[in-house]
Order: C-alpha cells, then structure tokens, then sequence
C-alpha cells in the first residue's frame, strides 16, 4: 500500500487515532422511532438508546411515546443497567429532544402585534443613555 500511494503522489500522511474514551467515562444518549406489529396492528414506538463510549454495550428501551416520565424512566433503568452513571453524557440534538417534551402537553401561540412590555422596556433603556 505504501509503495502504491508513493507511485500515486499520495505521499507519507500520518494517521490520526483518535483518544480511547476512559472506562465508565462517557455514554451516548439518543433516541429513534421504530415499526413494530402489535396485536395485529402496525404501531409506532420510541426507542431510548444509550451506549457506552468505551465498550460499545448498548441499553435499548421501548416505549409508546417520548415523554418526559419515559426521558427520566429510561435515563434510570439504563443507569442501573450499566452499574453506575456516566461523568459524561452526550446527547443527539439535546435541544430538540428537550423542547419536544417540555411542549408536549403545552399550547404555542404567536402574536403579530408588538409586545407591551418589550416596548417599554426598551423606551426605559433608551432614556438612561
């Protein structure tokens, strides 16, 4: 191989490994959607998955929907799956899955007007300068 990226002008590149994470160090928290068949129907679930960074080992649970019981549930049976908690948790789109189960029983509205109390607040900044 060696020989063959000399002839081919790829020259001498040094490899790059990447740091082994500490054992028990760091876990990976993410969560996905799956088709499974349920009493002879066709049903969506949520799947919580958690891995560990340094061995690989991963805690798989179902539930019917993410919400914030199933978030904390989930966090705490896979804890208790792996011995312990990670120091470290590193989360896929932590903010998306975080607004989707603080608004998960909330109604958004949005207003087109101007807001009273920005307004005055910002009149009451512009008079101390």
């Amino acid at each position: 191989m060696r020989q063959w990226k000399a002839a081919h002008g790829e020259g001498d590149h040094r490899a790059v490994i990447p740091r082994d994470p500490e054992v028990s160090q760091e876990g990976e928290v993410d969560w996905g959607t799956a088709s499974v068949w349920m009493a002879g129907q066709l049903r969506q679930i949520k799947l919580f998955v958690m891995r560990s960074r340094y061995s690989g080992k991963p805690f798989l649970r179902a539930y019917p929907w993410e919400r914030q019981q199933m978030f904390f549930d989930a966090h705490m049976r896979a804890f208790a799956y792996y011995g312990g908690v990670f120091r470290q948790l590193v989360y896929d789109n932590l903010t998306a899955a975080l607004l989707d189960r603080l608004t998960h029983h909330c109604h958004i509205y949005e207003f087109d007007w101007e807001s009273i109390r920005l307004t005055q607040s910002l009149k009451r900044k512009s008079k101390r300068k």
